[in-house]
């Protein structure tokens, strides 16, 4: 039995988004229906795999759609039948202004930082990568420009040391399931108060898509640096190094630093350990994948005679 009658269409495609989803549902909110990606074939045997959205959907018996083209008459005329009063769009494409200006009460998304800090496609991998100790989720009400609009709710959490790409995504993807149901509670009861960003006060840290070059590792920077790119992109699609003309992607490392051994190999082996020289000290390897290998720990790795 729904606590809502206010009708919620919600769009998403990866795991971070189902939290959020799951969230709504268990929360008493009227979902009427997920717009997700297209299906798509992946792996070996090219098998048809769905969004993790659409697998969550189809289990709940939530109506999905799946258009290719946001803009399609064929949409917007079911868009016209859902008639939904609000969106919810979670690691979604950019939606058109005939979508997401469509409900009476507007459309409203949730970003894994706290705005407008790391405004882009990927803020949890830069938040690491610079080595921040807070972050967070928002929710805002959207419009064109993106990750512009007004801010309704944020949450902070800190980062560990030991945090990774994979944990702290898990950890906000909790994080913004709590904020939008929050976010919509607080719109039904029309107690909601929206703040535009101020995008005056500073020089603010953005996140842009990932791309090949970023993952590279600078070993001319100290090692506090390079232990935070592994780690803001582990366990995929890892960080990496050229070693012997081989490249090698580092999945984790440890955050202890140690006085380089006596070696000018780039990757060494001290006393049964698997090490990363970097400028100032050298770095712990806990796990590596070299080109052509799977993914093996420091000890296979040593024990293989790869170093």
């Amino acid at each position: 039995m729904n606590k809502f009658k206010e009708k919620v269409l919600f769009y998403g495609t990866p795991g971070f988004a189902v939290e959020s989803l799951k969230g709504l549902m268990e929360g008493g909110f009227n979902i009427i229906g997920v717009v997700t990606a297209p299906d798509r074939r992946a792996g070996r045997g090219m098998r048809v795999k769905y969004s993790d959205v659409k697998d969550y959907a189809l289990d709940n018996r939530i109506p999905v759609f799946q258009p290719t083209n946001l803009k399609s008459e064929e949409f917007q005329n079911q868009l016209k039948e859902l008639d939904p009063d609000v969106q919810v769009v979670i690691a979604f494409r950019m939606l058109p202004v005939k979508v997401w200006d469509f409900p009476r009460l507007g459309t409203y998304n949730v970003h894994a930082s706290l705005l407008p800090s790391y405004r882009g496609a990927a803020p949890i991998n830069w938040a690491l990568y610079n080595g921040e100790k807070e972050t967070g989720v928002t929710t805002f009400k959207l419009k064109h420009e993106i990750d512009t609009g007004d801010i309704a709710l944020q949450a902070s959490i800190a980062i560990s040391d030991t945090d990774n790409f994979e944990s702290l995504h898990d950890k906000l993807a909790l994080l913004g399931s709590q904020t939008i149901i929050e976010t919509l509670k607080q719109l039904f009861e029309g107690s909601i108060k929206l703040l535009p960003q101020d995008f005056d006060k500073g020089n603010y840290p953005k996140a842009p898509k990932i791309n090949k070059a970023d993952l590279f590792l600078d070993l001319d920077q100290k090692a506090s640096k390079a232990y935070n790119a592994i780690r803001a992109f582990s366990p995929y699609p890892g960080a990496r190094i050229s070693y012997n003309d081989r490249l090698v992607k580092i999945i984790s490392a440890l955050p202890d630093f140690v006085p380089h051994k006596k070696s000018d190999k780039t990757m060494y082996n001290m006393e049964n350990e698997l090490y990363l020289r970097c400028s100032d000290k050298s770095l712990q390897i806990t796990k590596a994948q070299f080109e052509g290998k799977k993914a093996m720990t420091a000890a296979e790795i040593i024990n293989g005679r790869l170093i």
